[in-house]
C-alpha cells in the first residue's frame, strides 16, 4: 500500500514539475504588456479632406469595432465617450491633452490615437481610358491610409505604431478592412 502511495507522489511531483508556466529564455522576446484599460482616442482627420469629414463617425465605427471585436480580454473606452467626458470640446483639443492627464480622466492605462492620413475615392483608370499625362492605374473605388499609435497614459511613452493601407469598393469597406489589420497587429 505504501508503495503505491509513494508512486503515487513520485508520479504527482514528475507531472508538476514539467509544466513551467513560462519559458525564460523565450520571456523577452515575446513580451506582452498586461494592459486591462484602453481609451479610443476621437481620429484626426486631412486637413480639407471632405470625404473624410463627411464620414468621420462611420470610420470610427468600422475601424474600432473592428479591433474591439478581436478582443476580449481589454476594456474600451470609444471616441464618443471620451468626447462626451469634455461636452463641447473639439476633438483637436482632446487629442491635445497630455497622456497622463488623459489616462486619469479616462481611467484607461494607454491611449490608441489614430490619423487617417488619405482618405480617396477615385472612379479608377485603364490604359485605354486614362487621360494623357496621367503616370499609372488606379483602382476604382476607396484607399484608406489610417497610422495607429499606443501610448502609455503614465510616461507618456510610444509602445506601438502601424500604418495600413487598405482599398474597398466603399469608405464601410475600406475601414472594416483598417480595423482588421490594426486589430491583427495590436501588441495588447
Amino acid at each position: 500500500m505504501r508503495r503505491r502511495h509513494y508512486s503515487f507522489l513520485l508520479s504527482v511531483l514528475l507531472w508538476g514539475c514539467s509544466r513551467t508556466p513560462f519559458l525564460i529564455a523565450d520571456f523577452d522576446s515575446n513580451y506582452k504588456p498586461k494592459l486591462k484599460t484602453v481609451a479610443l482616442m476621437p481620429f484626426s482627420l486631412p486637413v480639407r479632406n471632405q470625404l473624410a469629414e463627411n464620414h468621420r463617425s462611420g470610420l470610427e465605427e468600422k475601424i474600432t469595432g473592428a479591433i474591439v471585436e478581436s478582443d476580449s480580454s481589454h476594456s474600451y473606452l470609444f471616441p464618443y465617450t471620451v468626447r462626451l467626458r469634455l461636452w463641447g470640446a473639439a476633438d483637436s483639443a482632446i487629442l491635445r491633452i497630455p497622456a497622463d492627464s488623459a489616462g486619469k480622466l479616462f481611467s484607461a492605462q494607454v491611449l490608441l490615437y489614430s490619423e487617417v492620413i488619405r482618405l480617396y475615392q477615385s472612379e479608377g483608370s485603364n490604359p485605354t481610358t486614362r487621360e494623357v499625362g496621367a503616370s499609372k492605374f488606379q483602382r476604382r473605388g476607396v484607399e484608406l491610409l489610417v497610422e495607429f499609435r499606443l501610448v502609455e497614459t503614465a510616461s507618456g511613452k510610444l509602445l506601438w505604431r502601424y500604418r495600413v493601407r487598405r482599398f474597398g469598393e466603399d469608405v464601410e469597406t475600406a475601414s472594416q478592412r483598417v480595423g482588421q489589420a490594426a486589430a491583427g497587429a495590436l501588441p495588447l
